[in-house]
């Protein structure tokens, strides 16, 4: 997976959060990094989101399974599944066909891009 996919895959699961804005289409934005490095006053689930995409940007998240599981309700966990399972596909049209299915239910809960 490419880096601008990855941009584009972080944007989307902020969005989920309504955090859009950690994530520019060239990696994390100033806010994000200070937040990892800093701690932040993001909820739980909002934090654990951010963290996720730092594991997929670079690694440096330490998201767990565990923690995954525990905070985030069936919703987020099923996107995040679905997103793994796509990305072990060698088919780059199924990642697309994730990134579609995002970007229009986050289009239909109005989030801003």
């Amino acid at each position: 997976m490419n880096e601008r996919r990855i941009d584009r895959v972080c944007q989307l699961l902020l969005g989920r959060m309504n955090l859009v804005s950690l994530w520019t289409a060239h990696g994390p934005s100033d806010q994000a990094i200070q937040y990892l490095e800093e701690g932040s006053p993001l909820s739980s689930g909002e934090h654990l989101m951010l963290l996720v995409c730092f594991d997929l940007f670079n690694d440096t998240g330490k998201a767990t399974i565990g923690r995954i599981l525990n905070v985030f309700d069936e919703s987020h966990v099923r996107a995040l599944a679905d997103f793994m399972r796509v990305i072990r596909v060698s088919d780059p049209r199924a990642l697309d066909g994730w990134i579609a299915g995002e970007e229009a239910l986050q289009e239909r809960r109005g989030v801003a891009r």
